[in-house]
């Protein structure tokens, strides 16, 4: 047994895993060689179902838990797509009225206006974007 680093995080792992433990990042040696890991792709669930990179086992297809609780999706597993549009709305609507209230000098409308947009826009600049820029992938149950 001999260790290589992990192209993904760069950490000390065994050759012979077949994902990191730090990342989930699949060993490309393991990936390459695996006769069940040619036959399916470990990452986003298909057709043919894929390999949860933690435990090994075939998720099936339209799957996005796997029995050992990994999960494929954002970080959190609440980030939606969904959830991520209406975010980006409600901050458009807090800058529209903060907007408003400073054109026609509306106090109450600049005041709502200026602290949905630092509530939301914190929400979103902390949280969200660092969620979404990490995009889709397997990651370990919490």
């Amino acid at each position: 047994m001999a260790l290589i680093t992990c192209p993904e995080c760069g950490k000390s792992i065994s050759d012979k895993a077949t994902a990191c433990p730090s990342c989930g990042a699949p060993s490309a040696d393991t990936a390459s060689s695996s006769p069940v890991a040619s036959a399916h792709r470990v990452g986003a669930p298909e057709e043919a179902g894929t390999i949860c990179p933690f435990s090994g086992h075939v998720v099936p297809s339209q799957a996005f838990v796997c029995e050992c609780g990994a999960y494929y999706g954002y970080k959190g597993g609440v980030l939606t797509d969904q959830k991520f549009v209406l975010l980006l709305k409600l901050l458009g609507a807090f800058l529209a009225l903060l907007a408003l209230g400073y054109v026609f000098e509306w106090q109450l409308a600049a005041i709502l206006g200026a602290a949905g947009t630092i509530i939301f826009g914190v929400v979103f600049v902390a949280f969200v974007l660092p969620i979404r820029i990490q995009g889709k992938k397997w990651w370990r149950a919490m």
